[in-house]
């Protein structure tokens, strides 16, 4: 971590970022209480604080560019800059042609937060006395529900796929052991939190890396013991673990479930080195049957290196056959991603551009399924409250 010497107290401090995944918003937000606790004053703009925090967010090239505006506006204006996130790490050529040199900016590692306890002289509060929120700031939402409790039950990852840059910056797997998850979750009880969303960037490995292992179910099963009645939503599961852990869904409180499958087609997988487990479809089927209101979401990408049109549109019934909400991203083409390093070539914008209008036609009359693009749009819905 770079030092640019101890912060002085009663300041004002700006914290924007870039499109933060859960567990790092939810980071956010404790970064926002630390420096309350010590005695910042909270600013809506970089324009009036001296101080601006920066989450960088390295997951789609988009951002890489939003990020290069905020740094540039925050040196325009010569605000002390402490940076929050993955893109030094992802593209550290990238990050240090903004800067003049390393004197410039704070650089705090998205697994390492507590290094911010680093940047104030003698801190009051330090980063390991604050809570660990729940909710996000208010400005953080997609849409607001305050009946909605986040619980971070792990961080990193245990794939290395050749497509995603991320591993470089969030690690390797590491679980948030059952007595700090039950303690959040018991915190929230009595605050009528009606639905608790389990959130990890691999959670379905939760457990693995204990000494005994543990596994999600038993995460699930001691979860469903203390709060029976409330909602439980379950995020980014991979197939693997979801076949693994069959009996951590079938809990009637059970009312969301996030699948990332990213393509159905397993020679694309085997391609970015990913799990090759599809055969969920028919488990999925008796879990709907079980609990009609369950909702199952999944994501896929559109546009892989060397995909054929027959094997997106494999993908799209897949897809269509098995979940009722999809979020579909054109696939980035990381310049530093083990695709990258092999040479293998990505598909032309106009290709991917007609696989995406593939994509939108297909879902166009699909009633029984909700898709959203990386954009935004929502192409077709049986229940939009879902």
């Amino acid at each position: 971590m770079t030092r640019m010497g101890p912060v002085a107290a009663a300041k004002r401090v700006n914290i924007d970022h870039t499109g933060m995944c859960i567990t790092y918003l939810l980071t956010l937000k404790k970064i926002e209480s630390f420096f309350e606790q010590n005695g910042f004053v909270k600013s809506d703009n970089v324009c009036g604080c001296d101080y601006a925090v920066i989450g960088a967010c390295a997951s789609f090239l988009p951002f890489f560019d939003d990020y290069k505006r905020k740094i540039d506006n925050a040196k325009k204006l010569r605000k002390k800059i402490i940076i929050y996130g993955c893109i030094p790490l992802v593209d550290h050529d990238f990050h240090a042609a903004l800067f003049k040199d390393e004197s410039e900016f704070i650089f705090i590692p998205v697994r390492h937060p507590e290094l911010f306890d680093n940047i104030i002289d003698k801190p009051s509060v330090r980063w390991a006395e604050i809570s660990n929120p729940t909710t996000f700031r208010r400005q953080d939402y997609t849409s607001f529900d305050e009946n909605k409790r986040f619980i971070t039950i792990q961080e990193g990852c245990t794939s290395n796929c050749f497509c995603c840059p991320h591993k470089m910056a969030i690690g390797k797997h590491g679980s948030i052991s059952l007595e700090s998850i039950l303690s959040q979750i018991n915190a929230e009880i009595d605050k009528e939190s009606k639905i608790f969303i389990l959130n990890g960037e691999d959670a379905g490995a939760w457990g693995t890396d204990f000494s005994p292992p543990l596994s999600y179910a038993d995460l699930i099963d001691n979860i469903v013991k203390i709060i029976p009645h409330s909602e439980l939503h379950l995020d980014n599961i991979a197939p693997k673990h979801v076949l693994k852990n069959r009996t951590a869904f079938q809990y009637k409180n059970v009312t969301d479930i996030k699948i990332p499958i990213q393509t159905s087609s397993k020679r694309l997988l085997r391609l970015i080195n990913r799990d090759t487990t599809t055969e969920i479809q028919s488990f999925l089927a008796r879990l709907k049957d079980k609990n009609p209101n369950l909702v199952l979401r999944t994501e896929i990408i559109i546009g892989f290196p060397t995909e054929t049109t027959e094997e997106l549109v494999e993908t799209l019934r897949f897809v269509s056959e098995s979940f009722d909400k999809v979020a579909c991203y054109s696939f980035d083409y990381h310049p530093r991603s083990r695709l990258a390093e092999l040479k293998i070539p990505p598909l032309e914008k106009e290709v991917v551009e007609e696989r995406i209008m593939l994509a939108k036609n297909f879902f166009k009359d699909k009633t029984n399924v909700v898709a959203t693009f990386s954009f935004g749009e929502v192409m077709a819905s049986v229940n939009e409250d879902a």
